[in-house]
Parts: C-alpha cells; structure tokens; sequence
C-alpha cells in the first residue's frame, strides 16, 4: 500500500513538473514576445539572436526560430555547441505583430524538450524506489520475525513431542499434538495429523517386522527339531530293526520244526506280538517315503469288492478276539484309483475302529454320491472323538488320550490315511461325537469303463524248490547272518556268508560255482555298502547275479539312494514268507504271484513296507 502511495505520488509530481516547465516556457515567450518582434521590425539581427539566445538558455526551451513567413531569419539552439541530439517533446509557435499591433510581421517557433526534467525525475524515482525498498525490507524483517516466533514455537514443540515419542520402545506409536488453544486448525495441524499417520504406520511395520522375525525363528526351531526327529527316528529304527529281523528269520526257522504242541503255542503268541512290532515299523518307513515324496498312486481300474474281501478276510478275526462284530456291506462298484493305496487306507481305518471299540460291531460299506462318485465309509460304536481332538488326530505321532484302552501304536495310521487321501485326490471325512462311535469316510472317483478283464491271481502255496540254488548273504550282523543261513538251507538253499566284499570274494574263488543270487545288506562296514558289492562282485567274476538289497534305514535321503541303485529293496524287519516271495522273484520271475484279489494266508501282509516299496 506504502508503495502504491509512493508511486501515484511520482507520477503526480511528474505531472506537476512538466505542466510547470510548460507554463513558465509560454511566460517567458510571451514576455519576450515584443521585444522579438521589434528587433525583427529594425532587423537588428544581432539583437534578435541575442533576445533568442536569453530565451533558449533556461527552462524546457532548447531551441528558438524567428520566420519572416516561410524565411527564417534567427535561430538559436541550446544544444549545438554540445553535440547532443534534440529531442523535441513539444513544438508550438506564435505571431510577431509590428509595434503598432497593426499587422503580422513574423512568427516565433518554440521547441521544448522535457530531457532535463526526467533526468530529475529519473533521479527522483531511483530514491523513492530506495526508499520503498528501504521501507519494505524493514517491514519484511519485522513480518519475518514475527512469522519466525510464532512458527518456531509451534516447530520447536512440535520437535520435542516427536524427540519424546521416539524415546518409546519399538513398535509403539504415541499420538503427536500441538497444545494450541482456541486455534483453528491449520497447516501445522494437517502436518501434526501427517506425522501420526506415518507414526501409527512405522509401528505397524515395526510389529510386522518383529513377528515376522519371531514367526522365522519358531519355524527355523521346528525345522531343527523335524530334522532332529527324522533322525532320531532314522538311527533308532535302524538299530532296532536289526535284532528284530533277526528274530523273525529265526522265528521263521523255528515255526517251520516239528515242535511239541507245548511249545507251539507259546510261539504262535510271540508271532502275534512280532506281527505289532511289524505294524509300528511299517508305520515309521511309511513317513520315511511320505518325507522323501517317493510314493507315488498307480491309477488304474478295479472294483472295489476286491479291497473289501481282502478286509473282512483280515480283519475279522481281530474283531471276533475283542468281542467285536464285523459286517462288510458288498458292492458291485469299480473304482479309479490306486487298489494297494486305497487298500491301506480301509486298512488303517477298520483297525483304528477295531482298537478304539469296546463293544457293539464295525460296518464297511460303500455308497454311491454325486458327481459321480463312491463313498467308501468304515462306522463303528467305538468310544468316539472329541470336537477339539478331530483335527489333531490326523497329525504324526498324535494319540488321543484314552487311558482306559491302553492300546499300543505310534500314533501314525490317520495321519498316513491322510495323506494317502490327498495323493489320492480322495476327500477324507470324519464325524464323531465323543462316547457315541465315529464314521470316517472317502470319497473316489468311479471308473468309467467296468468290463475291464484281469488276468486271475495265481496263488503262492509257499512250496518253492530251492534245492540246488545257490544264495550269497552279505551283512555285517552275525545274528542276522546266522538267522538268514538257517532259514534259508531249511528251504533247501547252499548258502554262504559273508560279512564283507573282500570276505565274499575269498569265498566265492573257493566255490565250485557262482551263486544263483545275492542277498546283501545296504549298510556295510568300513563305508562299504550293498549295491557296490553286487556291482564288484559282478564285475569281478564277469556274470550278471541276481540280487536284492535289505536295509534296516528309513531316511527319506537313503530311500532316494536305495531308488538310485536298480535293485530291489526290502525293508527290515522281515519275515520268512516275504523273504521267501520276494527270493522267488528274484530266482523264477515267471513264477511270482500276481496279486490282484483276494489274499492268500501265504502272502505277506499288502501294507508292510516292502510291497509298499513297489511304489517307490
């Protein structure tokens, strides 16, 4: 506003000034004006350039010309001895009349200039400009630092209250405020809301950040143990799955011998308890193939009355021995799937019921659902589950806790039902109420083409001649050695023992011929191992013997090796039929049984783990 004032005051004074030069150049001219005019009437020219002269020397006139009509008679022009170039802002002229006023004689020319007046004005300018600025820059300090306190002040708080939060610990977010009272809110408002937004967001990220690292570190902690268990479990089973194979080949022996009826029937009890060691076993190397994702469905078409046959067979007497009914509802249904996978899975089931059961009876039955599929449910009347036990049970190593069954187990046939079903694709449905029995079921996809004819099942009546074979028997136990060698020359074999390669070539040189198999433990002494004896020994005497590999290892990365070698596997602990099956197949190839329905009481068990291997 100073300054506006300032500059229309400018202007006005240059106004003034120009009309002032204006009117004292037409009074001078006007008071010149006779004696001009007279010393043109005597043409006196030196007078009349010298009252031309006194008129151009001051004021806004630069230049003064005397016309006798067109002629000009006297000039004078302030700026000729200067050199400075006329700038004419102003020409006008008036009449010259005679002394008697009587007529016109002449005429005055006038040319005014206005150079001088804004070199003033110039001059003039430039200080008020100073001035105002003078003036503004005073005014700007005092607005300056009375801006400068009061947003300071806030500022300064502002900074505290943040210095102040973030002395909190980590993942805290305190709210930021100004203490203005009767304020409206402003910018430092909108920024103090700005601050809290990202504060509230940092402490979000802050406790992400934190659970996330505690999240890593509880997962890396269940890694470690997972992996301590696996071996824990791997060492332990190893080492006793040693002497208990070795127990079952002499047992195998034993039942084989013409014993008193005394002593028959303590060694049918102690069978039936290898039968539970056997079980937990299978068990174990099934989480081992689960872990290394070697079990893999063999998808075909087959009905499903062969699995139920198979069951009712199996698992009836065990039924009948707790006082337990058993009904299996026929069907006439096929199926697609995996007949030994969904065998184990209706396995598990019945025998979970069976232990679970006190009283009542256990029904199988099958029943057909939409989109076209067939349900295959086990009910039973059993002591039932828990709703805060049913998702549990289906996890490794869980078991409810029943203290009056005292039943024996590792805790694992649900959860290898489990995921037996999702390899499946076969949705697993479970619905109990605790004291009121339980119904598991699965679900299958049918087949879509059930004509389809299979070869029929040649039995194996355990009757093999081994007379004149010749097996080599490398192991490093002595127990087990000695089992294997007697088990085997009652069958009729000529065995020799060996505990090592060198061992067993030594041997071999001895012989009159080279042995009709090889039966070799995978894990050896001194870093030897199975498969590298079979190929030393083959490659030694040139000839291609058969052979298989028994291990008692369940490691998920030693079933991947054993994979890896080519040869057929066994799992310890095994027993003399499975032995003597799978010694056939390795012997005569054409006369290996052809599992495909009902299961003769000489065949080993379809879910030990060495038929389960099939699929590894």
């Amino acid at each position: 506003m100073f300054s506006l004032v300032s500059a229309l005051t400018v202007l006005h004074e240059r106004n003034r000034m120009f009309n002032s030069a204006d009117m004292d150049a037409h009074k001078d001219v006007n008071d010149n004006a006779s004696v001009i005019a007279h010393d043109l009437w005597e043409f006196d020219n030196a007078a009349l350039k010298a009252s031309l002269k006194g008129l151009a020397l001051s004021g806004s006139i630069i230049r003064a010309e005397v016309f006798d009509g067109d002629k000009v008679v006297a000039t004078f022009s302030r700026l000729e001895n200067t050199g400075s170039a006329e700038q004419a802002d102003k020409i006008w002229a008036i009449d010259l009349m005679a002394p008697d006023d009587s007529k016109k004689i002449g005429s005055l020319r006038i040319t005014e200039s206005y150079a001088e007046l804004r070199a003033v004005m110039a001059n003039n300018v430039l200080a008020v400009i100073a001035s105002e600025l003078t003036k503004v820059g005073v005014l700007a300090a005092i607005l300056f630092i009375i801006v400068h306190q009061l947003l300071t002040r806030h500022l300064k708080s502002l900074a505290h209250e943040i210095e102040t939060a973030n002395t909190l610990e980590v993942g805290s977010a305190s709210t930021i405020s100004l203490h203005r009272n009767n304020r409206r809110r402003d910018e430092l408002d909108t920024l103090v809301d700005a601050i809290n937004r990202f504060r509230q967001e940092r402490a979000i990220a802050e406790q992400q950040t934190v659970l996330l690292a505690r999240l890593s570190a509880q997962k890396e902690a269940a890694e470690v143990a997972n992996r301590a268990k696996s071996r824990f479990l791997a060492a332990a089973s190893h080492d006793l799955r040693q002497p208990i194979h070795a127990l079952h080949l002499f047992l195998g022996t034993l039942k084989n011998l013409d014993l008193p009826l005394q002593a028959q029937r303590p060694l049918a009890n102690v069978l039936r308890c290898t039968e539970s060691i056997d079980e937990m076993f299978v068990s174990l190397l099934d989480v081992a193939k689960f872990d290394a994702g070697l079990i893999e469905p063999q998808i075909s078409d087959f009905p499903i009355m062969t699995v139920l046959n198979r069951i009712r067979h199996e698992c009836t007497l065990e039924a009948n021995a707790k006082g337990l009914r058993l009904d299996v509802v026929p069907n006439s249904a096929w199926i697609r799937s995996d007949p030994l996978m969904v065998e184990r899975i209706l396995r598990n089931l019945v025998s979970n019921s069976i232990r679970y059961t006190a009283s009542g009876k256990i029904l199988v039955g099958c029943r057909r659902r939409p989109g076209n599929t067939l349900e295959l449910a086990v009910y039973d009347t059993g002591i039932g589950i828990a709703s805060d036990q049913q998702e549990k049970i289906f996890g490794e190593f869980y078991k409810a806790g029943f203290p009056d069954i005292g039943q024996p187990g590792l805790g694992l046939g649900l959860s290898i039902v489990d995921q037996l079903s999702k390899l499946l694709s076969a949705p697993l449905k479970l619905s109990s109420s605790e004291g009121m029995g339980s119904m598991f079921s699965v679900t299958f996809n049918l087949a879509q083409n059930t004509g389809i004819e299979h070869p029929p099942a040649r039995p194996f009546n355990g009757n093999t001649n081994f007379d004149g074979c010749t097996v080599l028997v490398i192991d490093d136990d002595a127990a087990i050695l000695e089992a294997t060698r007697g088990l085997l020359e009652q069958w009729g074999c000529h065995v020799i023992i060996a505990e090592g390669i060198n061992s067993a070539i030594k041997l071999l040189m001895q012989e009159a011929q080279l042995p009709n198999a090889m039966i070799c433990d995978y894990r050896l002494r001194s870093k030897e191992n199975g498969a590298n004896a079979v190929a030393i020994i083959c490659e030694e005497f040139n000839a291609d013997i058969p052979a298989m590999l028994i291990t008692a290892d369940t490691s998920p990365t030693r079933i991947v090796q054993l994979k890896a070698t080519g040869l057929p596997v066994l799992h310890k602990p095994l027993r003399d039929n499975e032995l003597k099956i799978a010694l056939t197949q390795l012997l005569f190839p054409s006369a290996t049984p052809h599992f495909t329905g009902s299961k003769d009481s000489n065949l080993p068990d379809q879910t030990t783990d060495n038929v389960l291997l099939t699929h590894v």
